[in-house]
């Protein structure tokens, strides 16, 4: 099922403190009994004493440092986005496909090109476009640009997908390249910390505008009420990928044939906000949704679209001003 082009209205354009501590040596030294009463116990207490620190210091050589470490790490709750560069954004944008897949071309998708291209420059991401991709070219560079890549001084990478799709049954939402169909859990096991080592631990973000089903958000009329230090960990093989997509499983995607879809009309202005890089992914993600849910209705149906997300971030993520 392709994108259902229809026309849309009500759509807005748009230093951490030294917390070292001295310690006494004499909270160290305990007396034995009878040590007190004897003549020359000092000196027997002396040399206790020095095997005693002797010993310390070879199974703790580090001291007081070390029970300053103790105390000093600490998780960071956001990713680290102070890397010499943001990353790759990389957008599979398709426009015609060949004709034995009857598919009608996706007008209006040029516009989203535009303004994901400058919303995504904005946050100091390096763009490249892929236009009327095949299978194997969307594979291809996957593999080039991101997958055999070293990403060791970049934040993070991003996969913008423009294109039609439907529901298959017991394969899910497919995505088209311009000869066929593809899964979109086909580019993420590309780019697991196994297949890229540069970026494990580091966020993999997918937008993804296309149609995932035939059905249509008719909507519902409602009353609102409303009110006024470095390590090594194991990490799971799916960790850091955050998932958008335009609608929900098993619904279409509206796009307009001259001013481009709603989600990524949406998106692109949210990122495009002065304040875009102080919120969270989350809250940008939040705003893109609310945005198409009440702001965008279709003319000829009065259809309505709800966009979704699946994180599986690990930590917070706010694109930071480079």
């Amino acid at each position: 099922m392709s994108e259902d082009n229809r026309d849309e209205k009500g759509v807005g354009e748009g230093a951490e403190e030294d917390e070292s501590k001295t310690i006494s040596d004499s909270s160290d030294e305990e007396s034995e009994p009878g040590d007190e009463d004897t003549e020359d116990g000092g000196v027997v207490t002396d040399a206790l004493k020095g095997l005693f620190d002797t010993f310390k210091k070879v199974t703790n050589p580090n001291g007081k440092q070390q029970a300053k470490n103790k105390h000093s790490v600490k998780e960071d709750p956001f990713y680290n986005m102070r890397h010499e560069k943001r990353g790759k954004a990389i957008i599979f944008n398709h426009f015609n496909f060949d004709a034995k897949l009857y598919l009608d071309p996706r007008n209006g998708t040029e516009r989203d090109v535009k303004r994901l291209t400058r919303a995504f420059k904005k946050h100091s991401f390096e763009v490249q476009v892929f236009d009327n991709s095949t299978v194997q070219d969307i594979q291809y560079a996957m593999r080039t640009v991101i997958a055999e890549d070293d990403h060791s001084n970049s934040d993070c990478v991003a996969v913008i997908i423009l294109t039609h799709g439907k529901y298959v049954e017991e394969k899910g939402s497919m995505l088209y390249a311009r000869d066929g169909t593809y899964h979109l859990d086909t580019l993420i096991e590309m780019i697991t910390p196994e297949k890229c080592t540069s970026l494990a631990g580091k966020p993999k973000l997918f937008f993804v505008q296309a149609c995932r089903g035939e059905k249509k958000d008719k909507g519902k009329i409602i009353a609102v009420d409303s009110f006024p230090v470095k390590s090594y960990k194991k990490i799971p093989t799916y960790a850091d990928f955050f998932i958008a997509q335009s609608t929900i499983p098993g619904y279409v995607s509206i796009r307009n044939k001259v001013k481009g879809s709603w989600f990524m009309k949406a998106l692109s202005m949210k990122l495009m906000e002065e304040d875009s890089n102080t919120k969270s992914i989350f809250s940008i993600m939040t705003e893109v949704i609310a945005h198409v849910a009440f702001k965008c209705e279709s003319n000829a149906e009065n259809l309505k679209q709800i966009p979704t997300f699946t994180s599986r971030l690990t930590k917070d993520l706010i694109f930071v001003k480079k």
